[in-house]
C-alpha cells in the first residue's frame, strides 16, 4: 500500500466513523423530537463528506466515506428484535446522500464564493427524490410501506421543507467554512488508532441504542 493510499484510507475511515457515530448517537436523539433529524442529520453526514473530499482531495472519498457509516448502520442487523426495513432505509438513504452530494461537487466544480442556493436545494432535493422512488419500488414488492402509506402531508413535509432547511444550513456552512478544524476534532488526527477507536464506538452505540 502506497503512503497516498495508507493517507487517504485513514481519512475515509476517521470520518465516515464519526459519521456512523453521529447517526447512532445524535440521530437517536434527533428522532425524539419532532422533525429534528430531518432538519439536522443531513447537514451533518454532509459535513463529514466535506472534510473527507477537503482532506484526501479525491472526490470518490464522499462514496468510501458513506460506505463506512453506512456499513456502521448495518451492524443493526446483528440484533434479534431490529427489523431488516429499519436499518436497511438508514443505509440507502446514507449512500442515496453521498451520490447526489457527488454530483453537486461534479457539476457545479465548487467554489465557494460562486455557491448558489439553487444548487444546494438540487441535491438536497435531489436524494430525497431517489429516496421516494426506492420506497416506490419497496411498495410494489410488499404491499406494507409505512413511508409511502403515511399520507401526502408526510412526503411533502421530507420533500420539501426538510429540503428547504437542509439547504439552507449547508449553504450557509459553505459559506462561512474557513478550512479550520473545529475544536472537537483538532486534536484528533485520522490515524489508525484513532480511527479504529472511533468505528469500534460507532459499531457499539448502533448496537446498544
Amino acid at each position: 500500500m502506497s503512503k497516498e493510499t495508507s493517507k487517504n484510507v485513514r481519512v475515509f475511515l476517521f470520518w465516515g466513523s464519526l459519521w456512523g457515530l453521529a447517526e447512532a448517537t445524535l440521530g437517536s436523539l434527533f428522532h425524539l423530537i419532532p422533525f429534528a433529524a430531518g432538519f439536522f442529520m443531513f447537514p451533518i453526514g454532509f459535513y463529514f463528506m466535506k472534510k473527507s473530499l477537503d482532506h484526501s482531495g479525491k472526490l470518490a472519498a464522499i462514496f468510501y466515506t458513506a460506505s463506512i457509516a453506512a456499513g456502521i448502520k448495518l451492524t443493526g442487523l446483528l440484533l434479534p428484535l431490529q427489523t431488516p426495513g429499519m436499518v436497511i432505509k438508514p443505509a440507502v438513504a446514507i449512500m442515496l446522500e453521498a451520490a447526489a452530494v457527488v454530483i453537486f461537487f461534479k457539476l457545479f466544480n465548487y467554489e465557494k464564493s460562486r455557491v448558489q442556493l439553487r444548487q444546494v436545494f438540487a441535491f438536497t432535493a435531489g436524494w430525497r427524490v431517489l429516496f421516494i422512488a426506492f420506497h416506490g419500488v419497496l411498495l410494489a414488492l410488499s404491499p406494507a410501506n409505512d413511508f409511502l402509506q403515511a399520507g401526502l402531508l408526510t412526503i411533502a413535509n421530507f420533500l420539501v421543507l426538510e429540503s428547504m432547511i437542509n439547504t439552507f444550513i449547508i449553504y450557509f456552512f459553505l459559506k462561512l467554512e474557513t478550512g479550520k478544524e473545529p475544536v472537537f476534532t483538532r486534536f484528533m488526527k485520522p490515524g489508525y488508532v484513532t480511527s479504529s477507536f472511533l468505528l469500534a464506538a460507532a459499531v457499539c452505540a448502533e448496537l446498544i441504542l
